[in-house]
């Protein structure tokens, strides 16, 4: 219990918040690079021109695979052990082409590549929607001094029902901050937990394909 009442004090905390943040736009980037070019490449798959495109479509998924490992030693667990890459065979050339379609590791890099997608959404939408509760409950204390001070309006809320605000003393708001500094704590480790298990997605046999 006490390492995630303290969890909040430790880099990690902010490492994996950031590893979560950062899973949507490379999941986009990834999806729309592989859908692209894959389709492309089927399409050309009749003339010779479509070969290289669907090499590159695995080149790229190993390579995206290798970036999101390196994320994950880098941001979220040092000791993951990540193979070095290895360049497969020239995409221009048909024994490039059959090796990728033999290597079964080379569809895993493929799926999971594209699978990043749904998965960085979640962990986005789950840090982000934690980000904004937070800092909501946090800035409570400070919004309260504030209107106290007539620094701002009077309209301002900070906890309301029916307009009705039930924040009417110092302590009162302190509190309700101090709740969303054990929220936010609270929430980035269990992002950390996410970022370790949905992580060892990307490292699992890297670089065996």
């Amino acid at each position: 219990m006490k390492n995630v009442i303290l969890f909040l004090t430790k880099k990690q905390c902010y490492s994996s918040l950031l590893y979560a943040l950062i899973a949507f736009p490379l999941g986009l980037i990834y999806f729309i690079a592989i859908s692209v070019i894959g389709s492309l490449g089927l399409g050309l798959l009749l003339l010779w021109v479509g070969i290289p495109l669907i090499n590159l479509t695995f080149l790229l998924a190993k390579s995206f695979i290798h970036l999101e490992a390196w994320l994950y030693k880098s941001l979220v667990d040092r000791n993951a052990h990540i193979s070095t890459f290895k360049s497969q065979g020239n995409i221009f050339y048909w024994s490039t082409f059959i090796q990728n379609l033999k290597g079964g590791m080379n569809w895993l890099n493929l799926v999971r590549s594209i699978f990043k997608l749904p998965l960085g959404i979640i962990m986005w939408t789950l840090s982000l929607g934690t980000i904004t509760a937070s800092l909501g409950l946090v800035s409570s204390f400070f919004i309260y001094l504030l209107k106290d001070q007539n620094i701002i309006s009077g309209a301002v809320k900070i906890v309301s029902i029916n307009g009705q605000e039930y924040v009417n003393s110092y302590l009162l708001a302190f509190l309700i901050s101090l709740v969303g500094l054990l929220l936010f704590n609270i929430a980035c480790y269990f992002l950390n937990f996410v970022s370790k298990q949905t992580g060892k997605v990307y490292t699992f046999s890297l670089g065996n394909g």
